[in-house]
C-alpha cells in the first residue's frame, strides 16, 4: 500500500503518483550572463549544477530531468490578470469592479517579475500600487457605495513622481432604502456626534488600519533566498569589500596540526610605496589555480582526525590576520556561545517515526544538516534532521569506520534514503555568520593574483561553521542524550564545504515524561490547527460559490472566475473523495450544505470528535409552505 504521511501525522493515499521535484539549481549561474560578445547564458551550468548538487544515485531514481525557461511575458501577463481578479472577489460584496488598461497591464507585467524571484514580486506591486491606494477610497472616498475603476498609467511629468498608476473612479450611486427607525443604543458621543458604526466600509468595531484588512493584506516580510548558495561560491559579480590594511601572517606560526598541513605558501609579497597594502601567504596561496580546493581538502583531513582543538586554534589565528565583518562574528563565537537545542522534540520525533514506520525497525541513526533551506532567524539556525534504518546502510552495527569510509566519499549510501525529516534540532549561535557569508558572496578570484580579503574571509567563515557545529554537536549530544546509544550523522545540505561524518552518541535518554507530554499536545494542536483550517477553506468556499450564484462580477470577468472555482472544486473531489464531481455552483443549496456536511464529519473523525454532534442540514419544506419559504 502506498501511502505518505507527514510528520504531523497526515497519511495521503500516493498510489497512482505522478512526483515532480523542484530545485534552483543552477539559476544563479543561469541569470549570469556570460563573458564575451553578447548576453547569451550558459544553459550548460543546469546539468553541471544538479550533478554537483545530486548524488548519483539519487540521479539515477528519476525518469527525466527538465529544465524550466523563464517565464515569457504573455504567461507574467497572465499572473497579473489573476492577482487583479482574486482582488475583485475580495470586493465582489462591495460592488467594486476593476479595468486595467493595457499600458497599466504591461507595466506591471514588467516589474512585478524577476528572473531571480520569477512572478513572487507581483503580490507585492500590487498591494503597494494598487491595493493600498484603493483602501482610502473604500474607507471615505468614492467608493464607500461601490463602483467601477479603471486603472491606467499616469503621462507627462507626472509619470516620474510616485504611483505611476492612476484611477479613474466612477462611484456608483447609493442604494435606496427605506427609512428605519435608529436604533436606541446609537448615542451621541462625549466630542457631541453620533457614532455610526454600522456607516463604516468594512462594518463593525471601531475603525483602524486593520479594518481594511481584506484589501491591503499584509505579506510576509521578504527573506533572501540562498538555496543555491554553494552554487555561487567564488561566482559573484561583485566585489563586496575593498582590502583593508593587513599585518603580514605565515602559516608556520600557526599551531602544528596532526592532520595533514596546507601545502606552502609563498613568501609575504609586500608591496613597495609608502602606506602600500600588504597581503598574507593565505592570500597569496588562495590565489593559486584549484588553491581552494586543495585548502578543502586539508580542511576535511583535519577535522576526519578529530583534531577539533588544534584546528579551533589555527582558524583563531587567521581570523585575527584578515579582519572583516564575517571574521569578527566568527572570533565572537567561543564554543561555549553555540549550543544545539531542542533535544526533547527530537525524541518525540524518534517515538513517532517508529510508530508510523513499524514494520521497517527502529531508528538507528539520526542525521542532523546546516542546510540552506533552513533560514536563520536572527542567531537561531533551524537543522534538517532525518532519521535512518538499516535498510540503506547498517548503522546498527555501530561500526563508525565503515559509516565515515562511506561519508568520505561524496557518493554517500544513505543519501536521500531517509525515513522521516523534520526541524526537531535548531543550533543557536552561528545563524548571523551563515547569514553574514550568504550576504557577502565574494567575487570571482583573479587567479595569479592574491585572493582578495572577502574571499579569504569567505572561507575561513565557512570552515569556522562546520567546525562549531560538529564541535557543539558532540558535546550536546553526550550531555542531553538520544533516545538510546545509536549513530549520530553530522552534515550540511546545500552549505558549503560539504562535510560529513559519523559519531557515536552511547549516552542514552532519560523518559521522564516530557515525550508523552510533547506528543499529546502536539496532537491537539494539529487536531485544532486542522479544525480550524477546515473552517476557513468552508468560508472561503461559501464566498467563492455565492460570488459565481449571485453573479456578482461583471459579465466579462464572471467565466474566468467560474472556470478557476471549477478547478478548485476537483481538487477538493480529488483529495477528499467527496461529492459527485459536479461544481459547486451547480449544486443546490441543499446539496451543497449536505457535501459541507460530509466534509465537517470526515474532518471530525480524523481528529478524534464526534461526528454525530455535528447537525444535520435542514432539508428543503416541500409543498406550498416550501415554496413560499424559499420565495421569501
Amino acid at each position: 500500500m502506498a501511502e505518505l504521511t507527514d510528520h504531523h501525522g497526515k497519511t495521503v493515499d500516493f498510489r497512482n503518483v505522478i512526483l515532480i521535484m523542484t530545485t534552483n539549481a543552477g539559476a544563479s549561474d543561469m541569470a549570469r550572463e556570460s563573458i564575451g560578445f553578447g548576453l547569451s547564458t550558459r544553459e550548460d551550468v543546469q546539468e553541471e549544477a544538479v550533478k554537483n548538487l545530486f548524488t548519483p544515485e539519487f540521479r539515477n531514481r528519476l525518469d527525466a530531468i527538465v529544465p524550466f525557461g523563464y517565464l515569457p511575458p504573455e504567461v507574467v501577463a497572465r499572473v497579473v490578470d489573476k492577482f487583479i481578479l482574486q482582488l475583485e472577489m475580495q470586493l465582489a460584496d462591495r460592488n467594486v469592479h476593476i479595468q486595467l488598461d493595457e499600458a497599466a497591464r504591461e507595466w506591471l507585467t514588467g516589474k512585478g517579475y524577476d528572473k531571480l524571484y520569477g512572478a513572487r514580486p507581483m503580490g507585492r506591486l500590487i498591494q503597494e500600487k494598487i491595493k493600498q491606494p484603493l483602501a482610502e477610497e473604500l474607507l471615505f472616498g468614492k467608493l464607500v457605495h461601490g463602483g467601477e475603476v479603471k486603472v491606467k498609467m499616469k503621462t507627462g511629468d507626472d509619470a516620474n513622481v510616485g504611483n505611476p498608476l492612476t484611477f479613474e473612479i466612477t462611484p456608483a450611486p447609493p442604494k435606496s432604502s427605506k427609512a428605519k427607525a435608529r436604533p436606541k443604543a446609537d448615542k451621541p458621543s462625549e466630542g457631541g456626534g453620533v457614532r455610526n458604526e454600522s456607516a463604516l466600509p468594512f462594518g463593525g468595531g471601531r475603525f483602524s488600519f486593520t479594518s481594511c484588512d481584506i484589501l491591503a493584506r499584509s505579506f510576509p516580510r521578504r527573506r533572501e533566498s540562498s538555496f543555491s548558495f554553494s552554487l555561487r561560491v567564488l561566482r559573484g559579480n561583485d566585489d563586496i569589500c575593498a582590502a583593508p590594511w593587513i599585518a603580514p601572517h605565515r602559516f608556520g606560526s600557526a599551531p602544528k596540526l596532526s592532520g595533514s598541513q596546507p601545502p606552502a605558501a609563498k613568501p609575504t609579497l609586500l608591496t613597495s610605496g609608502t602606506g602600500a597594502p600588504m597581503t598574507t601567504q593565505l592570500q597569496q596561496w588562495l590565489g593559486e589555480p584549484n588553491a581552494l580546493r586543495e585548502f578543502d581538502r586539508w580542511f576535511e583531513g583535519v577535522m576526519r582526525g578529530g583534531n577539533f582543538d588544534e584546528l579551533d586554534a589555527f582558524l583563531t589565528e587567521e581570523m585575527l590576520a584578515h579582519p572583516h565583518p564575517i571574521t569578527s562574528l566568527c572570533l565572537a563565537r567561543p564554543l561555549a556561545a553555540v549550543r544545539i537545542t531542542g533535544w526533547d522534540d527530537l525524541a518525540a520525533d524518534v517515538l513517532r517515526d517508529e510508530e508510523r514506520h513499524s514494520a521497517a525497525g527502529p531508528v538507528t541513526a539520526i542525521g542532523a544538516d546546516l542546510s540552506a533551506h533552513c533560514e536563520p532567524d536572527g542567531d537561531a539556525w533551524p537543522l534538517e534532521v532525518n532519521f535512518y534504518d538499516d535498510e540503506a546502510f547498517p548503522f546498527g552495527d555501530g561500526d563508525l569506520d565503515a559509516v565515515n569510509a562511506a561519508a568520505a566519499d561524496t557518493n554517500t549510501p544513505w543519501q536521500g534514503e531517509f525515513r522521516d525529516i523534520t526541524n526537531s534540532l535548531t543550533v543557536v549561535g552561528l545563524g548571523r555568520i551563515y547569514s553574514a557569508i550568504s550576504t557577502n558572496m565574494p567575487g570571482r578570484i583573479p587567479f595569479g593574483e592574491p585572493a582578495p580579503v572577502e574571499v579569504v574571509a569567505d572561507r575561513l567563515g565557512r570552515f569556522f561553521l562546520t567546525l562549531r557545529f560538529h564541535q557543539a554537536l558532540v558535546r550536546d549530544a553526550a550531555n542531553e542524550g538520544l533516545p538510546r546509544a545509536m549513530v549520530l550523522l553530522a552534515d550540511a545540505h546545500d552549505v558549503d564545504p560539504w562535510f560529513e561524518a559519523a559519531y557515536w552518541c552511547e549516552t542514552a535518554r532519560d523518559d521522564d515524561g516530557k515525550i508523552a507530554s510533547i506528543l499529546g499536545a502536539r496532537d491537539e494542536a494539529n487536531r485544532a490547527r486542522f479544525r480550524a483550517e477546515t473552517e476557513m477553506k468552508i468560508a472561503e468556499w461559501r464566498d467563492r460559490r455565492n460570488v459565481i450564484v449571485r453573479r456578482q462580477l461583471r459579465a466579462d470577468k464572471q467565466q474566468a472566475f467560474i472556470d478557476l472555482s471549477v478547478a478548485q472544486d476537483a481538487m477538493f473531489h480529488s483529495i477528499t473523495g467527496l461529492g459527485d464531481g459536479r461544481p459547486s455552483h451547480e449544486l443546490s443549496d441543499h446539496e451543497y450544505e449536505m457535501l459541507l456536511y460530509a466534509w465537517q464529519r470526515q474532518r471530525a473523525e480524523k481528529c478524534g470528535d464526534d461526528p454525530d454532534a455535528i447537525a444535520v442540514p435542514e432539508a428543503p419544506r416541500s409543498g406550498i409552505f416550501g415554496l413560499f419559504s424559499r420565495a421569501s
